[in-house]
């Protein structure tokens, strides 16, 4: 499955570059939730609380980096809130702060429609 993902993300930019359009796209690939790294005592996986998210923009200044990372057993490691590295006295990234972003990055996070929707997710964690 995973070269249909990219080939649909591939078709999708080449497509938007074809259209004129590339310059003005942000495509988002985000996991609604992930698999534990072990198998369960069924031989079968449950859900775990670290996903993933990609952000894709062309000539963006954020781009070609990663922002949180895993231990050796796939546990979130904190980050620090200003420079995002880890950092033990830093918190997690959660889904909330990925919407956050979102809604900051298209330019949405004042729309009164966002403000129906608040997110609590602490200090602002500035991924771009």
């Amino acid at each position: 499955m995973l070269a249909h993902l990219t080939d649909a993300v591939d078709y999708i930019w080449t497509t938007a570059e074809e259209l004129g359009l590339a310059d003005r796209l942000t495509v988002f690939l985000g996991s609604d939730f992930a698999r534990t790294p072990r198998y369960n005592s069924i031989n079968g996986k449950d859900h775990w609380p670290i996903g993933s998210a990609i952000f894709m923009q062309k000539n963006a200044a954020w781009s070609n980096r990663v922002v949180g990372v895993t231990d050796d057993l796939h546990n979130a490691v904190d980050l620090d809130e200003d420079s995002l590295k880890p950092s033990s006295g830093g918190r997690h990234i959660n889904p909330g702060d990925v919407q956050r972003a979102m809604r900051v990055l298209a330019g949405i996070d004042g729309h009164a429609t966002s403000a129906r929707f608040p997110i609590n997710t602490g200090a602002y964690l500035d991924f771009f």
